[in-house]
């Protein structure tokens, strides 16, 4: 099993067809095709101002990853996909997602908070 000091956590930003093609793997051996959208959709939305996604490398590769999305001016994400590839699951990568979600979350609406009241301060001066 992989050492949690082997797993990297970061943005999913997948590089080359091949991590394209690890993220297609896990996704569709994760969910059965009624729970999920086209893949191409998937990745699409990342594109947007309201999606997020973290992957999780190790010594193979891609080994997992998770989607979340956020409602407008909320305060509210929604993790949408958490997948992990089947040779590493039990191993904690899916947990060690949630958490790295949980704060990148907790990072955003912060940073979107304090902009929205930096905003209203230059609005009324």
């Amino acid at each position: 099993p992989p050492s949690r000091s082997s797993l990297t956590i970061g943005p999913f930003l997948p590089r080359s067809h091949e991590q394209i093609a690890q993220a297609r793997a896990i996704y569709e051996t994760s969910f059965p095709p009624a729970e999920r959208v086209p893949f191409a959709e998937l990745l699409g939305s990342l594109a947007g101002s309201y999606a997020y996604g973290w992957a999780a490398a190790g010594a193979d590769g891609l080994i997992g990853f998770a989607f979340a999305m956020t409602l407008e001016r909320t305060g509210v994400a929604f993790l949408t996909y958490l997948a992990v590839a089947s040779t590493h699951r039990g191993r904690g990568v899916g947990s060690a997602l949630l958490t790295n979600n949980a704060q990148s979350m907790d990072e955003i609406f912060a940073r979107g908070a304090a902009l929205r009241a930096a905003w209203e301060q230059v609005k009324h001066d």
